[in-house]
């Protein structure tokens, strides 16, 4: 199995009064010829698909002819969304009944559990061993997070690889194994690895 990461896309952004339109335009020109030439199975997208909770109808247009273009590349192929802090989990979701119908999976918000489901994917041609999470856990209440924690812990159990990035206390004392990445006087990172 083939699986690309992506997060942040941030489509819609005006950075000092300057539209990345084209920008974006480029890389999602860019990425459906690499979801082609690289037989992607799978195409994570982690988090801040807009800019903004409210983007413009050309975002949202740019993004949806995005999906569309892909899914007819390569019909095999599974897209899976999760919001971002910077997403309206709502709007993201509101097409999901006919996105599925195109194997595109979205979820944030308090749904954002159905993320978990790519670990319990598989088929004849592909086997889910490792799930990398961006993002999302911000979002959830207190016994949602509670119920997304378990869930972990029971793929973790399967002896499933996950790696989930947060800065949340509440996921940080529930997880044994962290990686910490601190800054440096000279500016650079030293990465440590605690066991607990």
């Amino acid at each position: 199995m083939v699986l690309l990461h992506t997060a942040d896309w941030h489509i819609g952004q005006l950075f000092h009064e300057y539209d990345h339109t084209y920008e974006h335009q480029q890389f999602l020109n860019w990425l459906l010829e690499r979801l082609v030439s690289e037989h992607i199975d799978v195409l994570l997208i982690s988090g801040d698909v807009f800019d903004l909770s409210n983007p413009s109808a050309a975002s949202i247009k740019m993004f949806y002819r995005f999906l569309n273009q892909s899914v007819k590349g390569n019909p095999d192929l599974q897209i899976i969304i999760t919001a971002g802090n910077h997403d309206s989990a709502a709007r993201l979701e509101s097409p999901k009944p006919l996105l599925e119908s195109s194997n595109i999976h979205v979820s944030g918000g308090e749904s954002f559990l159905a993320s978990l489901g790519p670990a319990s994917l598989s088929s004849s041609r592909m086997q889910v061993e490792s799930l990398f999470i961006n993002e999302g856990f911000g979002s959830l209440d207190p016994a949602t997070l509670n119920i997304a924690m378990d869930a972990l812990g029971r793929l973790h159990h399967q002896r499933r690889t996950m790696g989930v990035v947060s800065h949340m206390q509440e996921m940080t004392e529930r997880i044994p194994v962290q990686i910490k990445v601190s800054k440096q006087q000279s500016g650079r990172g030293k990465v440590n690895i605690i066991s607990q």
